[in-house]
Parts: C-alpha cells; sequence; structure tokens
C-alpha cells in the first residue's frame, strides 16, 4: 500500500539505473581495499590480489535494492511509509553475498588452498568481518561476543547450513538496542 502523500515515483518498478550501480559497487571496491589490509594481516602466504565478480555485485545491489521498494510497499499503511533499516540493509547484503559468492583469489590455487586449510571461502570469511565490524560499530561492547571460535562457527554455518535472509536479518537486529531501533525509524 502506497502511504497517503508519498511520492509513487519513488517505486522504481524498473531495473536500476546503471549509474546507482557503478557507484555502489565503486563504495564496495573501496571498503574492499580497507578489509584486504586486515584480512592479509591475519593470512599469510596468499597473494593481496583478488577478483571480483561485478555482475554478481550489481546483482546484489539490485536484489537489495528490490527489498527496499517490498517494505516500502508491502509494510507500509496509509499514513506511514516503512523504510527498510541499515540493520535490515547490511543483513541482505550479506545474504546475497553468500549465495553469489562474488570474492575469489585471482589465481585459482589459492582459492583451493585457502578452501582446504579452513573449509570455507573468501566469501563466507569477508560477510563474518562485515556483520561483526558492524555489530561492534552499534556498540563496542558487543566486542565480547566475538572471538576466533565464535568466527568459526560463524563461517562453518555460512558455509554448511541454511540461513535464509530473515535469520540473517533477525541475528543482526537482536544486537539493536532500542534507542538504535528508534534512531532508525526517526
Amino acid at each position: 500500500m502506497i502511504p497517503e502523500g508519498y511520492d509513487e515515483s519513488k517505486f522504481r518498478y524498473n531495473p536500476v539505473s546503471p549509474e546507482y550501480m557503478y557507484n555502489t559497487v565503486s563504495d564496495f571496491e573501496k571498503n574492499l581495499e580497507k578489509y584486504k589490509k586486515v584480512m592479509f594481516s591475519w593470512l599469510e602466504g596468499y597473494s593481496i590480489n583478488l577478483r571480483i565478480n561485478i555482475p554478481m555485485l550489481y546483482r546484489i545491489v539490485e536484489r537489495i535494492d528490490q527489498r527496499k521498494d517490498y517494505y516500502l510497499y508491502f509494510h507500509s499503511n496509509h499514513k506511514n511509509a516503512m523504510r527498510m533499516s541499515q540493520a535490515k540493509e547490511v543483513a541482505l547484503f550479506c545474504y546475497w553475498f553468500l549465495k553469489y559468492k562474488p570474492l575469489s583469489f585471482e589465481e585459482a590455487y589459492n582459492d583451493a588452498k585457502f578452501f582446504e586449510e579452513n573449509s570455507y571461502t573468501l566469501n563466507e570469511l569477508y560477510v563474518a568481518y562485515i556483520l561483526i565490524t558492524f555489530i561492534v560499530g552499534l556498540d563496542e561492547e558487543n566486542q565480547r561476543f566475538f572471538n576466533a571460535k565464535v568466527v568459526s562457527t560463524f563461517t562453518y554455518s555460512m558455509t554448511n547450513r541454511e540461513i535464509s535472509k530473515e535469520a540473517i536479518i533477525l541475528y543482526v537486529e537482536s544486537f539493536l538496542t532500542n534507542d538504535l531501533e528508534f534512531e532508525e525509524e526517526a
């Protein structure tokens, strides 16, 4: 339902513009460079050169955008427009990242070696990094919930268990405090 007085043109019903996709992927690449500095401080013996499947990143951007429209249309009432929170957006990004797996080492040998040593790919490690940094960014005290064993269990689960979009959203939202929830709705 479209709320009263809400500009219907905000519903695209069309593919995301190439400019928006390009800008979003450019932002991702900048953030990936920050991640690589952290990741390669943990991982010795691996090439720092990574391959990014850009069409899969475009698909991720498109899926998140479609979900924004979904929330706006199906969760709004005639008076209030429902917008997707940042927590939901991060969770959806992670869900689709796990599905499409757009990240790999430039050399296939490193992918095989990494998987053999860890039983997961760079994609699961990157999603764990994104989720943990987001959750700790919400409140630094959340750091107490994460250690090497938790990360190991987390990456195992993302690799070998079926995790829905809603489960990841619920996981991330479980770290929100009432103050944070109200700030996002304002």
